[in-house]
């Protein structure tokens, strides 16, 4: 979910169709989709045929209905805080007709990343919008056994009060 100037815009991004490992960074740098392809961008940098998905380039392109996300796991520990490096690698772009930036130029996507001197990039320039919070998930196995255990627990109960 993204927000800005006081509008909310939610696209679902469900499908992780890249995965690159950054031995420098020490992670994983995921990228999921809001289609089943990596086409975000049309005529990538004015360039006819050029489509896919980068953290840089032009912010007038055609967008292809499109959306991603660029994410950064830590190998060592998903929750910890990114360092400076690891932000920089952060990236987005949303070229769907629902985007915050929908009410401009039809051609207009709404993007952001930082450059590598830590300045902000893309449609959303002249701010840093770029974080990410990761939080533990229960795998559903670990539902399971809390679920076994709580129904064991509720059967002895149940046996003491009837002995």
């Amino acid at each position: 979910m993204v927000t800005a100037m006081g509008m909310t815009s939610s696209v679902s991004l469900g499908n992780m169709l890249s995965a690159v490992y950054d031995d420098t960074l020490g992670g994983v740098l995921v990228s999921s989709f809001m289609l089943d392809n990596t086409d975000v961008f049309s005529n990538s940098g004015g360039v006819a045929g050029v489509n896919g998905f980068a953290t840089g380039g032009t912010k007038e392109i055609t967008g292809n209905n499109n959306a991603y996300v660029t994410v950064f796991v830590s190998s060592t520990n998903p929750e910890a805080p990114l360092t400076d490096a690891q932000t920089k690698a952060l990236a987005y772009g949303d070229c769907t007709p629902g985007s915050l930036m929908g009410t401009g130029s039809p051609k207009t996507c709404m993007t952001g990343w930082l450059k590598l001197d830590g300045t902000a990039g893309g449609t959303m320039m002249g701010t840093a919008p770029i974080s990410q919070t990761i939080t533990a998930v229960p795998e559903p196995g670990s539902w399971t056994m809390l679920m076994a255990g709580l129904g064991m627990m509720g059967f002895m109960i149940r046996r003491r009060r009837a002995s």
